[in-house]
Order: structure tokens, then C-alpha cells, then sequence
């Protein structure tokens, strides 16, 4: 069969895309380069994962322009009869194929400016602050961007073209290898991907935090982990005492900013922290909490108080160290823990850490509690998937048991730190009977009984119920600290991780949006020798730790290790920031401005409310005041990542 004009056309294209695209790898993987700097660290596998993942994210990158341009191809020339004259679908082609790789590599330029000024890659709301008006001026940026952005572009589409040109001029022919090399470019990539992977897998299993770090250099890195299959061939898990400390610039985390300088009190004293889960704001009544309400008139109660989160996860990562949720992946990825437990450690404090749900899910065992040793850690995991309706409440009955028990027998001669999260007030709301003080409430907690036309304050009822359970909870752990005598030497802090809606703006649960239901909380803080009073102004989780380092001996300032404020002394906010996966809100007086931080939420778009979540007339306006907390947020968010300018 003998090929028409048109067909034997096609071959030459092909041949030339085939050139194209190794030329384009090649300068994908030059705009690649800063991302393998900042990913180096010294040693054969390190370097090697480090290698592969430049050699394999340098062909990933390039992927969607060929598989695009590949698709142009494979439609134009595959036509029968064809429509297009064979000149115009080369251009086609070979201007799909320019474009989209000149795209790519603009996008990796930009990427490694984003990295080297803010600490994270280009996501969504680097893209959101770029589109929303003021956005731009707010990061501090002039009008040259535009012109800057546009000589960029074209430079690339330069080089890009200068690779097409030289992959069709035939005097160029002997300096392109044999088309054969592209049968053994790809599985050897292949190959090289599959080396990575398993690096990654054994380093994650290892908690080998140096190695674990040079994954987050690279943009939309993907990596893999198989820590149950790690167990089960019997790799060692490694985790607190020995968990190697990272220090200089081995971490692009720079935290703390500063070495903690601590002055060891003569009489140290003991914290008692407790958490509810889902517990807000309004929980807090003598009617429904009457121990912690007992409590709060005899301490400090934050009338105004805000979790970091509107979720477990981010809402006890921003207690625990201060920082913005965003932080969370990084610390994550480097398994490390906050200052604060390294300061308790230091000093030889007893450790009780309690929850009546699991440390690995959210992953507090490679965050908050990394340095805790695995005896001090005690929770629910053997039976957190049971269905049971009494779990919650039994298994904070059965933890506060076992606080009491440690408050009574433990070593006198050292001060302690107990933590316990109660999950009393965890969907479905689990309480025994005979703690209902607001009746009727939801009886029937099936998914189809919820699907139907329920009354949503019933479930608001069940709600309230479990949170009187918790707070008998709360009350045994305050008798056992009178009864041994140590409520005269001991901090303790009442809280939620975050809030419950009820339908009252339109959701249920939590997760979803920062309406303050789901993101005000209470906060209780009690301080040996301090006076009772209700402070009635904006305060925040990452607030805890500036206001706690100071008592357990800390000179540091807390700009060195937090974003927060010492809540015992004279600072005032003006605002607050809460995260989820993928938005940070910042709240002030007046508005709540909600944009999209995370790589997964390209899609969100910027939302603008009053305080109190209702609709804005004048959003330009409202706006305008609130832009400037948005470059302040921005500089927060790179204030602990090494290498950057901190303010």
C-alpha cells in the first residue's frame, strides 16, 4: 500500500515532535535546576532521590504538552479524508507543542521565585491573590509585573522556538541521536521513578526527616508511602528519642528562628490540658458545662476566642505550635515536633497523653507528639472504628480513669504535662443515660433518619447532652488535682478544637466553612496566682503556646518560635486566621475574608463576609479594609521557613 502525499507528510512532523520534545526535556530540566538545589543534601541516597526526582519530575512536567500535542497530531493527520491542507496542520501542531511547553517552563520560572520569596510553591492562592483585585499590591508588588511577566514569556516562546527550529533544520541532523533512544528513555525513566518511590517509602517508614524534606522542593511531587507493609516486613518505625533533630539549614523549616534560651523555674509548674472535640463557644453554660463554667469563674475566660482550624487537624496543630494551619504539611513532612514538648522535655516533665480517638489519623504522632515517647501515649485506636453509639463516652470515662490514676501515683519530685482529648462531643454526640439536660433531643442517628426532614435543634439537643458528659469528665480530673493539692501549682486549659454548626447558616458539622459556629470556641485558662476575669476581645489558639513558654522559664521572645501573643499580657489583635486544607479566613471586627491557600484549590474562589458571616453590600469597600491583613498574613507564612526575609 503505497502512502499519499498527505501520509507521507505526517512521518517528517512526528519525527521532528520526537526531537521537539527531548529538546524541551532538556530545557525543562535546566528550569528544574532550582528545585534540585534546594532538594540536595549530602550523601548517596540522599543524592540519589534527590537526582531522580529531577530527572523524572523534568519529564512529568513536560507530560500534559505532549500528551496534548500528541493529540493534536493523532486528530489532524489521522482525518480521512483530510480537511485541513497538510501545511496548516503542521502549524498547528508544532504552535500547540511551543506554546503549552513554553507555558510549563513560565510556570516553573514563577514557582521558583514563589519558593524563594514566600516558602511555598504556586498554588491557588498565590493565583487568587494575582486575580482579585488589590491582591498584587498586597504582596508588595509594582506595576512592572505585568511588563516583567510579558518579556518572560516571550524569552521562553524565543527559546522554545530556537529548539523547533533546530529539530526541522536538516543541518542539525547529526547532533539528534537515533530515534531508538526514545524506546530507552522512557523505561529508564521509568525505572529511575520506581528507585524514587521506594526511597521515599523506606525513608517514610524510617521517619528519616533529612531524606523526607527534599520532597516538598519540587512542585506537585506525589509521593508514596507504605508504612503498614514496613511493619509488616519488620523495618523499624522510628519515632521520638529517636527521631534525628534537625537543625541549620538542612530544613526548609526555620523554626524555632531563634535557639530557645530558658531560665528553669525553681518551683515548675504542672499543665493540665483538655480538649473537646466539636466543642464551641456557646457549650460553655452553667447549665450545660457547670464544672468547666465553675472553673472559668475562678480563671480566665476568652469570651472571643478562635481556633487555628476548622478541623481536629489544623485547629490542634495551631494550639500546639502557634503557626498558621498552611504550616501543617511542612512540619508533617519533617516530622517535627513543636517547642513547646521539647521545652517539657527538657525539663524532665512527666508525660500524660491521652485521646479518646487515635494519634495516626490526624497524624499528631508525626507532629505534635513526635517526641513523646510511644509509653506516655495512650489512646482509642483498637475500637475508634466501631460503630457503637457509647464508645465516645466510655473511652473518655476510661481515659479520665486512667489521668486520675496518674495524677495520684506519679513521681512527686517531677512536675507533669497531661493532655486528653475527649470525644464525647463527636459526631453522633455520645453520652449515658442519665446526662440529658436538654430534651427532647435525637434519638435515632441512622444516616437515614439524619437524610430525612429532621429537626436540627433536636441534634443540636443530643449535642449539648455530650458536652455535659464531657464537662463530668472535666470536673473528676479538677477533684483529683484538689485532692493531691496540685491545683495550687497547675496551669489548666479548657478548649475545643473547633466548633459545631447546626444548620443555622446553612451547614452541618464542621469542615466546611468558617462560620463562627464551626470556629469559635471556648477558651478557659487557669494560672496559679492570677484573678479571675472574662476577656471579651479577639483572641486565637496560636495565642496558647506564647502565653505558656513564658511560665515554664522561656526568655525568648515569641516572635522566635510562634505568631501568636502572650495572651497575659498587653497585646491586642485586631484579627485572627483560621485554615482548613486548602483556605486560610481572616477575621477581624468587621468582615471575614476567606481565599484559597493550597495546592488542591484552584478552583475556590475569594469570599467576603461581615464577621458574623452574612452578605456584604459594598464588597469593593469592604475589601480595601481588609487588604492590608492580607500582606501581613503573607509574611506570617514564611516567617519559619528558612532562607526567606523575616520582617
Amino acid at each position: 500500500m503505497q502512502l499519499t502525499r498527505d501520509e507521507a507528510a505526517a512521518h517528517p512532523c512526528a519525527a521532528i515532535l520526537y526531537r521537539y520534545f527531548l529538546g524541551s526535556y532538556v530545557a525543562i530540566a535546566v528550569a528544574t535546576i532550582p528545585f534540585l538545589i534546594s532538594s540536595w543534601r549530602s550523601g548517596s541516597i540522599a543524592g540519589f532521590y534527590s537526582a531522580s526526582i529531577f530527572l523524572t519530575y523534568s519529564a512529568f512536567y513536560l507530560l500534559p504538552a505532549m500528551l496534548i500535542s500528541g493529540a493534536a497530531y493523532l486528530l489532524l493527520f489521522g482525518l480521512r479524508p483530510p480537511v485541513i491542507a497538510q501545511r496548516a496542520r503542521t502549524v498547528v501542531v508544532y504552535s500547540c507543542a511551543l506554546a503549552l511547553v513554553a507555558l510549563v517552563e513560565f510556570a516553573l520560572v514563577v514557582d521558583s521565585i514563589i519558593v524563594r520569596e514566600f516558602g511555598f510553591h504556586l498554588n491557588s492562592f498565590v493565583f487568587n491573590l494575582v486575580s482579585t483585585p488589590g491582591g498584587i499590591e498586597s504582596m508588595g508588588l509594582g506595576e512592572t509585573l505585568p511588563l516583567t511577566c510579558g518579556i518572560t514569556i516571550l524569552a521562553l516562546l524565543i527559546v522554545q522556538s530556537t529548539i523547533l527550529w533546530s529539530a526541522r533544520s536538516r543541518r542539525f541532523d547529526h547532533l539528534w541521536p537515533h530515534a531508538r533512544i526514545y524506546f530507552y528513555l522512557v523505561p529508564a525513566l521509568v525505572l529511575v521513578s520506581v528507585g524514587e518511590h521506594l526511597t521515599y517509602i523506606l525513608g517514610d517508614a524510617r521517619s528519616d526527616s533529612e531524606l523526607l524534606t527534599q520532597a516538598n522542593a519540587f512542585p506537585f511531587y506525589q509521593p508514596r508511602t507504605a508504612r503498614k507493609l514496613a511493619r509488616n516486613w519488620g523495618l523499624e518505625l522510628k519515632r521520638a528519642d529517636d527521631l534525628p533533630k534537625l537543625e541549620g539549614d538542612s530544613s526548609p523549616l526555620d523554626y524555632p528562628r531563634r535557639p530557645i534560651d530558658v531560665d528553669v523555674p525553681t518551683h515548675p509548674l504542672n499543665v493540665v490540658w483538655l480538649v473537646g472535640e466539636s466543642l464551641r463557644f456557646d457549650a460553655l453554660t452553667p447549665e450545660i458545662m457547670p464544672a468547666t463554667w465553675a472553673l472559668s469563674e475562678r480563671a480566665t475566660s476568652f469570651e472571643r476566642h478562635f481556633s487555628g482550624g476548622n478541623g481536629t487537624r489544623m485547629g490542634v496543630f495551631s494550639m500546639f505550635y502557634g503557626l498558621h494551619g498552611p504550616y501543617w504539611f511542612s512540619f508533617l513532612n519533617e516530622r517535627r515536633g513543636p517547642v513547646l514538648i521539647d521545652v517539657l522535655r527538657d525539663q524532665d516533665y512527666q508525660m500524660g497523653i491521652y485521646t479518646s480517638a487515635r494519634f495516626s489519623y490526624p497524624e499528631f504522632d508525626r507532629t505534635v507528639f513526635a517526641r513523646v515517647a510511644n509509653g506516655d501515649l495512650h489512646d482509642s485506636a483498637d475500637d475508634y472504628y466501631s460503630e457503637s453509639l457509647d464508645k465516645g463516652w466510655k473511652n473518655d470515662r476510661k481515659h479520665t480513669d486512667e489521668i486520675v490514676d496518674f495524677l495520684t501515683t506519679r513521681n512527686r519530685s517531677r512536675p507533669f504535662f497531661v493532655y486528653m482529648f475527649f470525644e464525647s462531643t463527636h459526631y453522633r454526640y455520645y453520652f449515658p443515660n442519665g446526662s440529658a439536660v436538654r430534651e427532647p433531643y435525637l434519638t435515632d442517628m441512622t444516616y437515614a433518619a439524619l437524610g430525612a426532614d429532621y429537626a436540627p435543634e433536636l441534634l443540636h439537643n443530643r449535642y449539648l447532652n455530650s458536652a455535659h458528659h464531657l464537662d463530668t469528665q472535666v470536673g473528676r480530673i479538677l477533684d483529683a488535682l484538689d485532692e493531691t493539692g496540685d491545683s495550687r501549682d497547675t496551669i489548666v486549659i479548657v478548649t475545643g478544637d473547633h466548633g459545631e454548626e447546626f444548620m443555622e447558616k446553612g451547614r452541618r458539622g464542621h469542615n466546611s466553612e468558617f462560620h463562627d459556629e464551626q470556629v469559635h470556641v471556648p477558651l478557659v485558662l487557669s494560672v496559679p496566682g492570677s484573678s479571675p476575669q472574662r476577656i471579651d476581645e479577639l483572641t486565637s489558639h496560636v495565642d496558647i503556646v506564647p502565653t505558656l513558654m513564658p511560665l515554664l522559664g522561656v526568655k525568648n521572645r515569641s516572635e522566635d518560635y510562634s505568631v501568636g501573643n502572650d495572651l497575659r499580657g498587653d497585646h491586642t489583635r485586631n484579627h485572627v486566621v483560621v485554615a482548613d486544607w486548602s483556605r486560610v479566613s481572616i477575621i477581624d471586627q468587621d468582615y471575614k475574608l476567606t481565599v484559597p491557600v493550597g495546592g488542591n484549590a484552584m478552583l475556590e474562589n475569594t469570599e467576603l463576609t461581615t464577621h458574623d458571616d452574612a452578605a456584604i453590600a459594598e464588597p469593593a469597600e469592604a475589601f480595601r479594609a481588609v487588604r492590608p491583613l492580607l500582606g501581613q498574613l503573607m509574611l506570617e507564612l514564611q516567617n519559619f521557613r528558612a532562607g526567606l526575609h523575616h520582617s
